[in-house]
């Protein structure tokens, strides 16, 4: 079994929460590593029953007894009476892997997803926030361009209160979250360059705004983005 690779977010996310998916239930973990006894108590499996990975093949991993399990290679089980496993070749397709939501269970393709796609999946409404449950009160708002790995955990919640709105960059419209944006992420949005400046229309003139600025977004607000001029500074 190949390592792990390490995202580009695992550090800042390494507090994340994890679940398992166990014949369509919800298992919460606090880890991406669990024993399979654990699993076992938490799923309440009977003790003629085993518990397999789901790889969708046939060849399906069956999870031995004090095993450790790591959650990344996949986190949808289901179980089996132990009579009827039966032998089984190496498994050479990946584990399934599912995303949680509000307590809700979605299988993902692929382990790299947005704050959008995620969105999506679920069929959130647009008067809610998407966060990524952490060991840690400091959760905040997932953007819609912002890339979500599974590795880096793949719990997540909503709150109430913040709204997908519109703004104008570049005479193209965008989907973003109300609230403070960062320039950063409004650039991202129309793929500016990160050496262009982004300027805001205020009024009947156009702002300049600074690389650490946070804009306010209600909806309907306009950008435009242009080279610094000669001798400018950011």
């Amino acid at each position: 079994m190949n390592p792990i690779p390490e995202t580009q977010t695992s550090k800042k996310q390494s507090a994340a929460k994890w679940a398992a998916s166990i014949d369509d239930n919800k298992i919460a973990i606090p880890d991406p590593t669990v024993s399979a006894a654990v699993l076992r108590v938490q799923a309440s499996v009977p003790a003629d029953f085993v518990i397999v990975r789901d790889h969708n093949s046939p060849s399906d991993v069956v999870l031995k007894p004090g095993e450790m399990v790591d959650l990344r290679y996949g986190n949808v089980f289901y179980t089996m009476r132990a009579t009827e496993v039966g032998e089984r070749k190496a498994c050479e397709t990946p584990g399934k892997r599912a995303v949680f939501v509000d307590d809700r269970i979605e299988e993902v393709g692929t382990p790299d997803q947005t704050g959008g796609s995620i969105r999506e999946l679920f069929e959130l409404p647009k008067d809610v926030a998407l966060f990524r449950d952490l060991h840690s009160p400091n959760d905040v708002p997932i953007e819609l361009n912002t890339a979500v790995h599974f590795n880096d955990g793949p719990v997540f919640y909503t709150r109430v209160g913040t709204l997908v709105v519109e703004v104008s960059i570049n005479g193209k419209k965008y989907a973003t979250q109300s609230g403070k944006n960062s320039v950063p992420h409004l650039k991202g949005l129309d793929g500016v360059s990160a050496s262009d400046i982004l300027s805001e229309l205020r009024g009947s003139k156009f702002v300049d705004l600074k690389e650490t600025d946070h804009v306010q977004i209600k909806g309907g607000e306009v950008f435009v983005s242009h080279q610094p001029s000669a001798g400018s500074s950011k």
